[in-house]
């Protein structure tokens, strides 16, 4: 049997991400239209998908570690593709239920962790150095379009079949990337520990980001980042409508044209890394982003296409440092720990995202939306003079190895 080729794993993750996100937002439409349920208890669906996460989230590393990363991506995906068409059975008979959402959301959402984290370990495996950010600016673009797909099919499904049924649909795409994902053997790892217990090798992963000051650093900045997006996204429809005087139509459109950016980007990433060095797209990357947001939040106007053309340049600048970070990090981890960085580094980013979502909305709630939004603008900020220093570090360090070598 042929060993696995990146494009089955790129085409099964546009297939599966495609299904996770129509499932996402079918569940908050059955939850509104169908159970009619509050808006705390929106909360407890959310709350749902974030409990699997905070809960098991360090320890699914330390399986994609130990154990075929290619089977972990086709399990999961079998499990979301029965559970979605247990859903879509229940509620076509009529029993609904909210426990059954909040199941759905629960086991939904652990399955899609251990899926991306097996799927960020399996890419360098895969692939070498140099393809490697190609690799990743692939799966942004199609991870784009999935989600401009998704947001429009979804609701054009719903209208014609109804919510329940859409699940169908999701529960064949799961199947479809399982089955892609299945045909060939992953690539042999040496030394892979199978007698030592979870635990130790928990700590094993803990302790080698913790010693790595490259991996470290990029941690601080993904979590910086995570709680800065968090808190200027959670008040910007508000702020759009409040501060710049934009209809609905508009803000739609700004986040059209915000999309574009991540595609663009995503055509550019490869060729800035290549010019530049990781180190150098992370501060293009995390200084554009900047940029875009303050001129977003800061300066007093209500024109459509500057916020429109700030919208572009936060997401397109925030495209190439999430993707520089990411394959900066996959470059700088063994094989053998990819698993267990990918999770910690997954857990971080996932558990300050709602933290983040939670402080922009006391800070809107307390002082003004455009209060979160300038926020969340100092955070992207300090990011971009965090990434400098990084960078500055590491030059010093390499010419104080190369004065060594002369002497």
């Amino acid at each position: 049997m042929k060993i696995i080729s990146f494009n089955q794993v790129w085409l099964a993750q546009t297939v599966s991400t495609l299904g996770t996100k129509i499932t996402n937002f079918s569940l908050v439409i059955l939850a509104i239209n169908v159970l009619r349920v509050k808006p705390f208890d929106l909360g407890i669906i959310n709350m749902s998908t974030t409990i699997p996460i905070l809960a098991l989230g360090l320890f699914v590393g330390v399986f994609v570690d130990r154990y075929s990363k290619r089977w972990l991506m086709v399990t999961t995906d079998l499990i979301r593709a029965i559970l979605a068409c247990m859903i879509a059975f229940f509620f076509s008979q009529g029993n609904y239920s909210f426990g059954w959402l909040c199941l759905a959301g629960l086991f939904g959402s652990s399955c899609d962790f251990i899926f991306e984290v097996a799927r960020q370990a399996l890419i360098p495996v895969l692939l070498k150095d140099k393809s490697l950010i190609v690799g990743n600016s692939k799966f942004l673009f199609t991870t784009s379009i999935c989600i401009t797909l998704a947001s429009g099919t979804s609701g054009f499904l719903i209208e014609k079949i109804g919510a329940a049924n859409t699940f169908w649909i999701d529960a064949f795409s799961f199947f479809v990337s399982a089955c892609l994902v299945a045909f060939g053997k992953e690539p042999v790892i040496e030394d892979r520990k199978k007698h030592t217990s979870p635990l130790s090798d928990l700590k094993e992963g803990l302790s080698f980001v913790f010693s790595s000051t490259k991996i470290l650093w990029l941690m601080i900045l993904g979590m910086i980042w995570s709680l800065s997006f968090a808190m200027a996204s959670v008040m910007v429809v508000l702020f759009a409508e409040t501060y710049r005087g934009l209809s609905v139509a508009h803000i739609s459109a700004a986040f059209a044209v915000a999309g574009t950016g991540n595609l663009m980007s995503s055509f550019l990433i490869p060729k800035i890394c290549k010019n530049f060095g990781y180190s150098w797209s992370l501060i293009v990357g995390s200084g554009i982003a900047t940029f875009g947001s303050l001129l977003i939040s800061v300066p007093n106007y209500e024109n459509m296409y500057i916020f429109c053309g700030a919208f572009f340049l936060l997401n397109f600048g925030a495209s190439i440092f999430g993707v520089s970070q990411m394959t900066l990090r996959q470059s700088l981890v063994p094989e053998l720990l990819q698993g267990r960085v990918s999770a910690t580094a997954s857990f971080i980013f996932r558990t300050f995202t709602p933290l983040g979502g939670l402080l922009g909305g006391i800070v809107g709630s307390s002082y003004s939306p455009r209060s979160a939004m300038i926020a969340g603008g100092l955070g992207y900020s300090s990011v971009f003079l965090i990434s400098i220093l990084f960078n500055f570090f590491q030059e010093k360090a390499a010419s104080e190895t190369e004065f060594s070598k002369v002497i």
